[in-house]
């Protein structure tokens, strides 16, 4: 088809010129025969094939012929198909840019076990997990972790480093595993940076999990949550008077759907008098996409002493008795940022039900 199309371009469509034959035309008999057969080519539509200006002797007008011809429409060209791009060859997964500030991570993983048929029906929420780990090697420049049904190996970025406008931060998708074959087409984990990409965090970040593991009989058990990695600050780094406002951003999951929170994070710290308060502002994404209100929670019955690295305490919600825990602690030297962990009762306005909520907190000092 493309080559018959091809030989159509710039043919000029052909037209049949009837003639009527006419007793009152009488043809110059004195004509040569040679002029005679360009005369037949005018009635053809044809004259420069004759040659020179003027009409010659004997030729026969026949008015309007060649005119009002269509002018063909132009076969466009082809647009060529694009070379798709090679697939993503996996290399090996950072976190941080410098991750030999401490010799340890703090990690602290927030997230929920359930089991289903393959397909989809006998769904039954099974609990908390969060069975997280995660290392540097200096000597490889690499991280090695463990999630849930993911034995330990090295981490590898399997994806493209992007935006996230939902959570608001860089992210790529990643794999655990032995290998970077054994890596390929794997998006088990995520690695974000919360902040522009001007300015992310520095000490802080999060990694989200979806796992899954084939527990026999077309029924298979699934892990999702995610984790939060802190360069933890050293207790004598932990100012012990002034005060400072941190301000982040949050994600979390709830414990029977596949739906999320993400939120703000406020938090304001007296280091002399070894206090704390806060709120964490969360608004509900359904698993569809769909977006509602923002909820707050404030910080309640916080403990937390002069110059201690870390505190615990309470959430509440609406004037309600505190019923949510959190955790917290500084990262970075001289406690820049802060990394947050909570769980609490949520309502889930899509499912109209309250169910159990828990995330990571990430925060920077302004």
């Amino acid at each position: 088809m493309a080559l018959a199309m091809q030989t159509m371009v710039g043919v000029t469509p052909s037209r049949t010129i009837g003639v009527v034959p006419d007793r009152r035309l009488r043809v110059d008999r004195r004509i040569r025969p040679a002029r005679f057969s360009c005369s037949m080519i005018v009635l053809c539509g044809l004259l420069a094939a004759c040659g020179g200006g003027g009409q010659p002797a004997g030729s026969i007008n026949i008015p309007g012929a060649g005119a009002g011809l269509p002018t063909p429409t132009p076969v466009p060209t082809p647009t060529p198909t694009p070379t798709p791009p090679p697939p993503f060859s996996p290399v090996i997964g950072s976190i941080f840019e410098n991750p030999s500030l401490t010799s340890s991570f703090r990690v602290v993983a927030r997230g929920w076990q359930s089991s289903a048929n393959a397909n989809g029906t006998g769904f039954v929420a099974e609990g908390p997990s969060e069975d997280v780990a995660i290392s540097y090697t200096a000597s490889t420049a690499s991280y090695q972790a463990s999630f849930p049904f993911l034995a330990a190996n090295t981490m590898y970025r399997t994806s493209d480093i992007r935006y996230d406008d939902v959570i608001g931060g860089m992210r790529y998708e990643g794999a655990v595993a032995p290998s970077p074959s054994a890596a390929v087409n794997h998006f088990e984990i995520a690695v974000i940076r919360p902040g522009t990409a001007a300015a992310p965090y520095d000490y802080v970040a999060w990694l989200p999990w979806y796992t899954s593991a084939d527990i026999g009989g077309s029924r298979f058990r699934y892990s999702s949550g995610v984790a939060g990695v802190a360069q933890f600050t050293l207790s004598a780094q932990v100012p012990q008077t002034g005060t400072r406002r941190y301000i982040g951003r949050l994600l979390g999951n709830l414990a029977e759907s596949g739906d999320f929170v993400v939120g703000r994070v406020e938090l304001d710290i007296d280091f002399a008098a070894g206090t704390a308060a806060g709120t964490l502002f969360m608004k509900h994404v359904c698993f569809m996409g769909c977006e509602y209100p923002e909820v707050a929670y404030r910080l309640a019955d916080i403990v937390y002493s002069t110059g201690g690295p870390r505190f615990d305490g309470k959430l509440s919600y609406g004037g309600l008795p505190p019923d949510g825990a959190i955790s917290g602690g500084y990262a970075g030297p001289n406690a820049e940022e802060l990394m947050l962990s909570f769980r609490a009762s949520y309502y889930n306005p899509d499912a109209a039900k309250t169910q159990l909520l828990s995330g990571i907190g990430l925060a920077r000092r302004q």
